[in-house]
């Protein structure tokens, strides 16, 4: 199954952001949640999946000085198929000048026997604004985990600030295998650095990383407890009020 969404949201003359495309279906159903200066958009699965072998595209575009928040109802999760293929899900982002994006993707679980890749592909003008949210845990609980395939590129203004990789597979747990992966990323202009709270969970191991350029910061988080990687991220977003309602 290959399923396509895609959003565009853009500056209305009265200063709202209003929605001029919302297309999707599936797995991939998008409905909007609210309006105003920021509009809101929620992502919900029409259908069960992916399954091994689904190929899923999230498309999100925010016009010159438009506001836009893309949530997610609930998880995602990712089943094996009989024929072992992977499933993968595409996230493309375009956010123009003077811009603003908040998408926080849909935590994605992994089951055993699964193989999935997470491509996710961003594009920001210089004085555009991004926080993305990202989480995926193999394995439900007292289950094996999947493969896990997860990249990031980020382009702002051109230039690229970010190219990350995680490739994790085979047994789950310890620090080089953990089953729970999570990240924060805030790109914008004048930022200053995030100051990470005391966070006494030793299973989660987390750090931000200043993007080239000064274009912004990124939290990673790694660890076997998928609850207490989740909650750290709750935690450190909340030092991001301007982006956030």
């Amino acid at each position: 199954m290959k399923t396509q969404a895609h959003v565009i949201a853009a500056r209305s003359a009265g200063g709202t952001t209003r929605l001029t495309r919302l297309s999707g279906g599936g797995p991939l159903t998008l409905r909007p949640t609210g309006s105003g200066r920021q509009a809101r958009v929620h992502l919900v699965a029409g259908v069960f999946g992916p399954l091994g072998g689904d190929e899923l595209t999230l498309r999100v575009t925010v016009e010159a000085g438009a506001q836009l928040e893309v949530a997610a109802a609930a998880a995602t999760l990712v089943l094996p198929s009989r024929s072992g293929q992977a499933s993968s899900m595409r996230i493309l982002i375009d956010v123009a000048e003077a811009a603003r994006l908040t998408l926080a993707a849909p935590p994605t679980v992994v089951c055993a026997g699964a193989s999935h890749c997470i491509d996710v592909d961003a594009v920001v003008a210089g004085d555009g604004e991004l926080v993305l949210r990202e989480e995926t845990v193999r394995g439900r609980t007292g289950e094996a985990g999947g493969d896990v395939t997860l990249r990031s590129r980020v382009d702002v203004c051109g230039i690229p600030v970010l190219r990350q990789n995680f490739d994790l597979r085979g047994a789950v747990g310890g620090a080089w295998a953990p089953r729970a992966v999570g990240s924060l990323l805030s790109v914008g202009p004048e930022q200053k650095p995030p100051t990470m709270g005391v966070f006494e969970e030793t299973t989660v191991r987390a750090a931000w990383l200043a993007l080239p350029q000064e274009a912004g910061y990124q939290l990673t988080a790694l660890g076997d407890d998928a609850l207490a990687l989740s909650q750290l991220l709750d935690g450190e977003r909340r030092q991001l009020p301007r982006y956030v309602v």
